[in-house]
């Protein structure tokens, strides 16, 4: 518990709202004391044995997964098969075979040595209390079958434990070492794509269904429930549970028989999964983010995949109106998301995707059983929600507002603004690579041996196929489409609307006075012949904070935030106000660099985050954004975009602070691209080189790059006083 950050936060607060927070903070801190009391005295699996045999699993959507067979499924096979081969390239790891006790290469000067425990067997890594369940989750697996290193992360080779409890976790330590990598395996994203090669390899189809449930079962014994570190975040359990949900609903379209063990021990995984969720929500009053989306969009899964009882009734209407409140909060007017980042907006623009797409394809007894089924939220749940919730959920589900399919378009319009010609997102703030489901595959540009069935972790086309699909438009040959179409069950809640993009130009607000020659110290000239004005398209995003002017062959963002929203989490922003970014032809000529790691090389992380990565004017000795805590997702936006004039292909902005300005223009017109820049009460920074670029979370950075050229001119004097 950092009481730093804690303190810094209870001085900006009033008093006795610093009081309250200050006693319900305690009052979590015994609540956990208890349950980790209980959880390490006796085994936290709920036993399928002892399950009401009417609780069970049933697949999502009744209609056969029709697309499918009709995939070009090659490179979809190639890769479910490697994963088979428990061969995983994550979070640009490369592939690695992560078994049990392996050796892993190491990172960032950091490796850690596979040790002698590792060779314990998986039901004795646990804690007592579990080990006689996670023995018999053990002998479920059929045999040959090598167990996957779930536990670790599988560049650095460092290893959490089995029988560490989630609040006790460790992030950020030892030194390289990265808790995304077991987060992102555990997620289990390869799973639907192994399930969907069933459906479309007969020939493979005893030995997937045997790899996949070994996999579950391997995965369920080496992490009970509440341990370990991929019990650490509940927005991974969350996903998690989707994943399963979908995977169960793919092979059941293809009449795979689930009796027995298997769907016992799965219905009570995904109960249990339900279960911490609830009890774990990452919910907060005043900011909610991509992780509150994954929580309660995991128990629209599990509420919809498991038997009707109260409790999965109660997080089934929980999840969906949840999931439609945040929805409408957490995407602004304009299509985007309110972290700032675009990366993120994909993540939470597919979290509600797929659950949105499991509410609007219910069928009609579970509607009624969400209006009729008697439940109680209990105390514990902090969360303001209506007394006749259900009812409300069930009304949603029967005619959703019209608000969440125009959002859904304008969130469309917006990804597809911020992604060059080939669906490569511009990474303006933080990258992590995430994903809430992985179905059809891009491999990265790069053609050379090494890179082969590399993935690209940037491209957005597979999100689009999925919104495209649940607006009632399939995308032919998209895996992600087809998966959609089948969640909804042949219904379509969310038809297109008559959709006309929006305009915002032209744009003027503020007085400081932008444009002159005689003020402009810094200018920077691109030459480009092919561009022609009258073939761009120009977009302004007044509520995230960008221009945008793009065409078949051209793309280029300028990012003029405001920061206004007081609830919004600005801890995947970077310092990138004013900041430019440009593709020509195929090519990056300015690319904002992403990031390429969080916790595991903080230095890196920070670096990855100023001023200094970006394509930006910056003033000495001042800085538009500050870090006030070792916490690596805190930032604070000291100044922030206060003019700004879009007229024809030109903009310009500036950002004030007392008697200190400093501006930019951009201007577009055919054949070349100018941009410039002027200080007054400062002077501008001069640098020589640009943080290389990390096209996904982890991926080795490209080259630090030479800083953009300065063109001096007459008319451009150098006067930096």
């Amino acid at each position: 518990m950092n009481f730093v950050y804690l303190f810094r936060r209870a001085r900006q607060m009033p008093v006795h709202v610093a009081i309250y927070r200050a006693f319900r903070m305690f009052f979590r801190e015994g609540v956990s004391a208890v349950s980790k009391w209980r959880a390490r005295n006796t085994c936290s699996y709920i036993d399928a044995d002892l399950l009401s045999e009417l609780q069970t699993i049933k697949p999502l959507g009744i209609s056969a997964i029709r697309d499918i067979a009709r995939i070009d499924s090659d490179l979809l096979a190639n890769v479910a098969f490697r994963n088979a081969n428990h061969e995983f390239d994550l979070l640009g790891s490369g592939w690695v075979k992560v078994s049990l006790g392996a050796d892993f290469f190491g990172f960032a000067g950091g490796k850690y040595p596979a040790e002698p425990e590792n060779a314990i067997p998986i039901h004795r890594r646990v804690t007592r209390p579990n080990r006689q369940y996670a023995r018999k989750l053990n002998c479920l697996i059929q045999q040959p079958y090598e167990p996957i290193e779930w536990l670790a992360d599988f560049r650095s080779g460092y290893r959490w434990r089995a029988d560490t409890y989630y609040t006790d976790l460790t992030i950020g330590k030892p030194y390289a070492s990265d808790i995304k990598l077991p987060w992102e395996l555990g997620r289990l994203q390869h799973l639907p794509r192994m399930a969907a090669i069933v459906l479309s390899d007969l020939g493979a189809r005893s030995f997937l269904v045997s790899e996949i449930k070994n996999q579950i079962f391997d995965f369920l014994a080496s992490n009970p429930p509440e341990f370990g570190p991929n019990w650490g975040c509940p927005m991974d359990v969350g996903i998690r549970a989707s994943n399963l949900s979908i995977t169960y609903s793919i092979l059941a379209a293809g009449n795979i028989d689930f009796g027995g063990p298997f769907g016992r021990e799965l219905a009570a995984a995904l109960l249990s999964h339900g279960r911490f969720i609830f009890q774990n929500l990452e919910w907060s009053e005043s900011r909610r983010s991509n992780h509150y989306l994954c929580d309660v969009a995991g128990l629209v899964f599990i509420g919809a995949s498991l038997t009707p009882t109260p409790e999965t009734i109660m997080w089934l209407s929980f999840g969906i109106f949840e999931i439609c409140k945040e929805f409408k909060n957490q995407f602004q007017s304009d299509g985007s998301n309110y972290e700032g980042s675009t990366n993120y907006h994909r993540l939470s623009l597919e979290v509600c995707v797929y659950a949105l797409a499991v509410a609007g394809g219910l069928s009609e007894d579970m509607i009624s059983a969400m209006e009729e089924t008697p439940f109680t939220i209990p105390v514990s749940c902090r969360v303001s929600l209506p007394g006749n919730l259900g009812q409300e959920a069930a009304s949603l589900v029967r005619s959703f507002p019209a608000e969440i399919t125009q959002k859904l378009l304008n969130a469309r319009e917006f990804l597809e603004a911020v992604s060059i010609q080939n669906g490569d997102l511009v990474q303006i703030g933080d990258t992590d690579s995430g994903r809430f489901v992985v179905l059809d595959i891009v491999l990265k540009q790069e053609t050379d041996s090494a890179n082969e069935l590399r993935e690209n972790p940037i491209n957005v086309n597979a999100t689009l196929s999925a919104l495209n699909a649940l607006l009632g438009r399939e995308t032919p040959g998209s895996l992600s489409s087809a998966v959609v179409s089948h969640l909804l069950n042949g219904k379509h809640p969310f038809l297109e609307l008559q959709h006309e993009p929006r305009t915002y130009l032209p744009v003027s607000y503020g007085d400081e006075c932008l444009g002159g020659d005689e003020k402009f110290t810094h200018r920077y000239e691109f030459s480009l012949p092919h561009l022609e004005v009258m073939k761009i398209q120009q977009n302004y995003f007044p509520d995230f904070g960008l221009v945008v002017w793009r065409c078949d062959n051209f793309h280029m963002t300028f990012r003029v935030a405001r920061h206004e929203r007081s609830d919004a989490p600005f801890g995947h922003t970077h310092d990138d106000n004013l900041g430019v970014t440009l593709w020509s032809n195929g090519e990056w000529i300015i690319e904002d660099p992403g990031t390429f790691v969080y916790t595991s090389v903080p230095e890196l992380r920070r670096r990855y985050q100023r001023a200094e990565a970006h394509f930006v004017p910056r003033a000495t000795n001042w800085s538009f954004v500050s870090y006030p805590s070792e916490y690596l997702f805190d930032c604070n936006h000291d100044a922030t975009v206060t003019s700004l004039k879009i007229q024809g292909a030109m903009a310009s902005a500036s950002v004030k602070f007392g008697k200190k300005l400093v501006a930019r223009e951009v201007v577009v017109s055919d054949g070349r691209v100018v941009i410039s820049d002027y200080a007054i009460g400062c002077a501008l920074l001069k640098r020589s080189t640009l943080v290389g670029a990390a096209r996904g979370y982890g991926h080795q950075p490209l080259p630090d790059i030479a800083y953009p050229a300065e063109r001096q001119s007459a008319n451009f004097m150098r006067d930096e006083k």
